[in-house]
């Protein structure tokens, strides 16, 4: 046991915070430990990346060598070129003015550390609650640790997709810091993550502290700390255990480096803003207009050509190399979105099918009554940034107009993602966890102003204070919503470890009851492959190249199905209803197909249902 723990914690330390402690002594950064962090994060993601690319296995070990060799040689430029009396002085200084905080300063200071560490007893008992965290961040962070190698992603071949069902090739930032404290801990055991978790909310917090006091006043800075820690919408979208938790990180520290730098001749100041930047693009694909939204705030404040080139070039070569790697493997940089016309479709099923859904769920398809519930649900997730924020950017436009042109293209990335979220545009607002963090010191930048009297003071701190309960309150219940839930019975749910149906864990039980062992099943279903992980049971799916024969309109309904049956797939598992079901329905195989499957059973948990597919030369042969 004291050894586990020393391991993980020699882990925790060597891969997020030491590498990017050093770095940011060498840097010079005013953010030590919200830089340490990001930059950690960096070095991480490149150690496993760099194995993958050396042939190396992807283990705990050789990461582990790779991690202290950076270490070291990092130690040994600081000492180099600083010197650790230097260092030693400059974090313990000896004669250190302390400045005693208010009451006001501590209630604020309160509601940020409740918020804390409400998120670490919370995730303790519900670990990565995402709806698709199961099938695509920690799975592959467990596919990582199991095969020691990471070449079958973004999956290509059907071997690959017998170890990751969905196409994707989301930058692997998030699963790569889970499989580190998998790794570390030498088994799979989420509730390790909520260490990066709380690490993210730590880090982002006080990166917005440390924004709003450098651009107003530390009175400001406890005020957006402390109503970004109240907002339920940012709660949820580090809780979730997916990107936005980084996306957000990322954008907190672009922005204090970009703001906090001395001038056009500050290049280490955009080397650390553009190291921060580069992890909003490492982190999810849209993480690029991270990059344009710090050449704009340069630009507002005039910090000159050399100032963006400096920061937008760090942040493109420290993102592009997994891009690359993507765009060599697949043939599409952002794969599988095929970006417009630039870029042949790798997966042209799947491709299809996003480009449906996009007209199926785009904001033209929305009713008003989805927008009433859209606003509703906005303004219960984080009141204070998002009606405060948008009026002081309005009415202090020629002074926080870059905070104001930063919050809109967020909003513009928060909207372009709606129409490819199939959990919908209300699960889509976790992309706003960035944009509530321009939105939070415009908030307070308004409230400053507006409480120079002791009375008004101490009346917004209580509106912030019941906002954070307000918050508190949410992330008792979470991830399960307080409107689907009585008032009488959420002592029964708080702090409660809630299993959702789309998970499918009977899924396993189920077929060992109709079907035996070894069968191949075609399905679209990539919660149905995580829950099978371990079973003697494969799901292929429909987008794979093995059946990329299903599509093609002049192949007669039989011979896809003897075709099938040759590879060994023998039954099929759709959903009664869904997006995917009507995009079949434009394919022959799957209309007149289907007419002759015969129904094994259907899941208690989601109603899919699973069905046979009848011998060719049987009775059932059409």
């Amino acid at each position: 046991m004291i050894s586990a723990m020393a391991t993980l914690t020699a882990a925790v330390l060597l891969g997020f915070v030491l590498p990017g402690y050093l770095a940011s002594i060498l840097l010079g950064s005013r953010a030590r430990f919200g830089s340490a962090f990001i930059i950690s994060m960096l070095v991480l993601f490149y150690g496993v990346l760099g194995c993958d690319a050396a042939g190396l296995p992807i283990t705990f070990p050789t990461v582990c060598v790779y991690e202290g060799v950076v270490t070291a040689t990092l130690a040994w430029g600081v000492h180099r070129t600083i010197g650790w009396r230097a260092v030693r002085e400059s974090i313990w200084p000896r004669s250190r003015k302390t400045e005693g905080g208010t009451a006001e300063k501590r209630v604020l200071l309160g509601c940020t550390v409740a918020a804390g560490v409400m998120m670490f007893l919370r995730y303790l008992v519900q670990p990565l609650s995402g709806a698709d965290t199961p099938f695509r961040w920690d799975l592959l962070a467990t596919q990582i640790l199991g095969h020691g190698r990471m070449d079958f992603y973004p999956p290509l071949r059907p071997e690959d997709y017998r170890i990751y069902f969905f196409p994707d090739a989301i930058p692997p930032t998030v699963s790569i810091a889970y499989w580190w404290l998998y790794a570390a801990a030498g088994r799979h055991e989420p509730r390790l993550t909520v260490i990066a978790v709380v690490l993210q909310y730590a880090c982002v917090i006080a990166l917005t502290f440390r924004a709003a006091t450098r651009l107003h006043s530390p009175r400001a800075g406890f005020l957006a700390a402390a109503i970004l820690a109240s907002s339920p919408l940012f709660y949820r979208a580090l809780f979730i255990g997916q990107e936005t938790g980084l996306t957000a990180l990322s954008m907190a520290g672009m922005l204090f480096f970009l703001i906090s730098s001395d001038g056009p001749r500050d290049v280490q100041s955009m080397v650390l803003a553009g190291l921060c930047g580069s992890l909003g693009a490492l982190s999810r694909e849209y993480g690029w207009m991270w990059i344009a939204i710090g050449a704009v705030v340069l630009a507002w404040q005039r910090k000159g050509w050399a100032a963006i080139a400096v920061f937008a070039a760090t942040a493109a070569v420290v993102a592009a190399p997994w891009y690359v790697r993507t765009w060599l493997l697949t043939g599409d940089p952002f794969y599988p979105l095929a970006a417009g016309r630039l870029f042949r479709a790798a997966t042209p099923v799947y491709s299809g099918f996003v480009n449906m859904q996009h007209e199926l769920l785009g904001l033209s398809a929305m009713s008003a009554e989805n927008w009433r519930e859209l606003a509703r649900f906005l303004l219960l997730g984080a009141p204070l940034p998002l009606v405060l924020g948008p009026v002081v950017g309005v009415y202090e436009a020629r002074r926080w107009g870059f905070l104001t042109l930063a919050a809109l293209l967020l909003l513009a990335v928060w909207l372009q993602s709606v129409p490819y979220t199939q959990g919908g545009f209300l699960y889509s607002t976790r992309v706003l966890s960035a944009a509530l963090i321009p939105l939070s010191l415009l908030s307070a930048f308004g409230l400053v102003a507006i409480s120079t009297r002791s009375r008004v003071g101490w009346t917004v701190t209580a509106a912030v204070v019941l906002c954070s309960s307000w918050m508190l309150v949410n992330a008792l219940a979470f991830p399960v919503e307080l409107d689907a839930i009585p008032v009488a019975g959420l002592p029964k749910i708080a702090l409660q470890r809630q299993v959702f149906a789309y998970l499918e864990t009977r899924l396993p039980a189920l077929l060992g009851r109709v079907v035996p062992a070894g069968t191949r099943i075609l399905s679209d279903d990539a919660y149905a492959h995580a829950a099978l992980q371990g079973s003697p049971y494969e799901l292929v799916p429909t987008w794979s190249p093995e059946v990329a024969f299903l599509f093609d309109p002049a192949i007669e309904p039989a011979k896809a199905r003897r075709a099938l049956l040759e590879r060994g797939i023998t039954a099929v598992f759709f959903g009664p209803q869904n997006a995917m079901t009507y995009f079949y329905s434009k394919y022959r195989y799957f209309v007149e197909d289907s007419r002759t499957w015969t129904l094994l059973a259907r899941s208690p948990e989601t109603s899919y249902l699973l069905f046979a597919l009848p011998d060719p030369g049987g009775p059932g042969r059409p």
